[in-house]
């Protein structure tokens, strides 16, 4: 038994070995500090017995693990600046933004984080396109390269999205979060009706919402607006994001400039 458990030791200290060897102090530290705080949230959520705090906790911890994994399976590696960029990613989605609440109180941190996240996805898009016209010895146009990675961030933000919505309509969370709006246009008033128009109602001061055992819910300032502009907020700076890094990657393909060589994955097998 004490074989067994000197080699699963061994093999431990090795993986341990082969990580810290393939990236930076910065890194290793932020990772870190990082799953540091995560572990202290993951206590909290307990503590207060909040279940979906719980669950982003949990999920946030293997995901800090993913790069490491990547490169020692797969000798994938991530740039230091780029892993860095993942890390505080994941941080700020899962932790400030879901399990500490902070998306109300920071109004850009959604959309920051969308906007990196579509640039970001591009980049692995362009990475896989690079990989395969490595791998396979042919040539891929500038314009076909920065297409898939465009439709790959793309896929990635309506697929978050959708996530965002199961999440909502099963679990009954806010993943899509509300918003308050003055002013809607809609044919639903009198749709189906001989007299079908479109009708305007701007200047809401306050809506009530009645509901079946009595109560009655006030809504101060407008009308609650159910996560239709916070996921077409999200894809559009996810497309923003996604459009920079291509127009950045085509110029890179273009004339050798680098400009995008830290935001993508490369094959290393030194790792």
């Amino acid at each position: 038994m004490a074989i067994v458990y000197n080699d699963g030791m061994g093999k431990i200290r090795e993986i341990i070995r082969r990580d810290t060897k393939r990236t930076s102090v910065v890194t290793i530290v932020l990772r870190a500090v990082i799953i540091g705080v995560v572990i202290a949230s993951l206590v909290n959520q307990i503590v207060i017995a909040s279940w979906f705090g719980i669950l982003m906790c949990t999920l946030a911890l293997p995901m800090l693990l993913f790069p490491s994994f990547l490169a020692l399976k797969f000798k994938i590696r991530m740039s230091a600046v780029l892993e860095c960029g993942f890390y505080l990613g994941v941080f700020g989605a899962m932790i400030m933004g879901e399990t500490w609440r902070l998306y109300g109180r920071i109004p850009l941190l959604d959309t920051i984080l969308h906007t990196l996240s579509g640039f970001a996805c591009a980049g692995l898009g362009f990475s896989l396109m690079l990989g395969l016209s490595s791998a396979k010895k042919i040539q891929i146009s500038a314009f076909v390269t920065v297409l898939i990675a465009f439709c790959v961030s793309m896929t990635v933000g309506v697929l978050w999205e959708c996530a965002e919505f199961t999440s909502d309509s099963l679990l009954r969370t806010d993943a899509q979060k509300d918003f308050i709006v003055q002013d809607v246009a809609t044919l639903y008033l009198y749709h189906g009706s001989d007299e079908e128009r479109l009708i305007k109602i701007e200047d809401i001061d306050h809506t009530e919402v009645f509901t079946g055992d009595g109560e009655v819910v006030k809504i101060d300032n407008g009308y609650l607006d159910i996560g239709l502009i916070d996921t077409m907020k999200d894809l559009l700076v996810n497309l923003a994001g996604a459009v920079v890094f291509c127009i950045l990657g085509y110029i890179q393909l273009k004339t050798k400039v680098n400009l995008v060589s830290y935001f993508i994955l490369s094959k290393d097998s030194s790792i």
